[in-house]
């Protein structure tokens, strides 16, 4: 009665998980994906291939280049003139995606499959906090059992899926606790409207984003709101121009162009959104709990289990960052100025986190070895 135990009992090896690839953008990945196993017809997904692209010629400024092509230097992607894609060019890029997916390697429908997830999980499209995740069903495959006498008797099983992920901005807990409430109301209306994202897609849509209307949707407001963790640098000019630098206030020292910043990327685990993508499996029993008390599994009995600790993600994120910002205060030649409760608190994340400071310290000198 529940796939997934069914499937844990009844196989000796682990299944290989989580290889889960990082796409630019996931609304026009997801409509590839529907329209090549049949779920979406051609005319259904060239509307909604011109909207992805019309959306992320609306996202796709420099903070965004930069947290989608890490192997880019900042200064590579600073030089890039900017540009705006006209409609007709949109609509030549949707008509060459289009012929492509229709080659025979990627005429998915002629498998046996469930189709694709309905909804895409984790925020709204316009809100670039934690990541976005999606996933076709389970593929419907045959396997053999062999019984305690001998026997074979052979079934099949669905438990492989395929999931994809767009990750955006680590969250702080200010940020996270922010992205849990607008998650719980957006909930709310899906459950009230179950029907809604199959029927009216766009509708949902509009209905789902408002929820995530407390968001800033660019990296200087999440930074400034401290929603989101950031990774800072000297740039060339405070470098050149330290002696004269009279202020430690951060947002000023960005202002006046001596201290650059980007914004450090989420890359941890999403364990709602997850859920909801195993849940999407399960077409019988198994998406609730029908326990009379809920059971609670905490992060001490997991490292019980697994005899070894497990590194605080937030911590982690903290360190970098505030590591980031003494180098950067460092190499400013700020750092005797900068008051003492500041530092100390900076010195205090780096110093919780271990893994963090002994990484960064390494990229500290590597970035020194570069500037000398």
């Amino acid at each position: 009665g529940f796939k997934i135990a069914a499937d844990i009992a009844c196989f000796e090896s682990h299944h290989l998980n989580h290889l889960t690839p990082n796409t630019l953008w996931m609304d026009l990945y997801t409509a590839a994906m529907k329209f090549c196993l049949g779920d979406w017809s051609e005319d259904a997904f060239r509307v909604r291939a011109a909207l992805a692209l019309t959306r992320l010629q609306r996202s796709a400024d420099r903070d965004h280049m930069r947290l989608h092509f890490r192997q880019l230097p900042f200064e590579a992607i600073e030089s890039f003139p900017v540009g705006r894609p006209s409609p007709t060019a949109i609509g030549e890029l949707v008509e060459q995606l289009t012929k492509r997916l229709q080659h025979p390697d990627l005429v998915l429908r002629e498998l046996d499959h469930s189709g694709f997830k309905d909804v895409t999980e984790g925020p709204s499209e316009d809100t670039p906090v934690l990541l976005r995740q999606d996933s076709y069903r389970a593929l419907t495959e045959p396997v053999a059992f062999r019984d305690s006498d001998g026997t074979v008797t052979n079934a099949e099983h669905s438990a492989r899926f395929g999931e994809i992920e767009q990750r955006f901005y680590a969250t702080t807990p200010t940020g996270r606790a922010l992205y849990d409430s607008c998650l719980a109301a957006a909930e709310v209306d899906r459950e009230r409207h179950p029907d809604l994202a199959e029927s009216d897609l766009d509708a949902y849509e509009v209905m789902y984003a408002k929820h995530f209307a407390a968001f800033p949707k660019t990296l200087r407001e999440l930074l400034r709101q401290r929603l989101v963790y950031g990774d800072f640098a000297p740039a060339s000019k405070g470098i050149a121009e330290k002696s004269r630098i009279d202020t430690t206030d951060l947002w000023q020292l960005i202002d006046a162009g001596y201290v650059r910043y980007e914004g450090l990327r989420y890359e941890d685990f999403l364990p709602v959104s997850a859920a909801a993508i195993f849940a999407s499996n399960l077409n019988e029993s198994g998406t609730r709990t029908t326990a009379a008390v809920r059971p609670v599994y905490t992060q001490a009995m997991l490292e019980t289990v697994m005899d070894q600790r497990i590194i605080e993600a937030d911590a982690l994120y903290r360190a970098m960052e505030a590591r980031s910002l003494l180098m950067t205060y460092e190499r400013l030649g700020l750092l005797a100025q900068l008051p003492l409760a500041e530092k100390a608190a900076l010195d205090r994340a780096v110093a919780a986190n271990p893994v963090a400071d002994a990484s960064l310290r390494a990229a500290d000198r590597r970035a020194r070895e570069v500037a000398v």
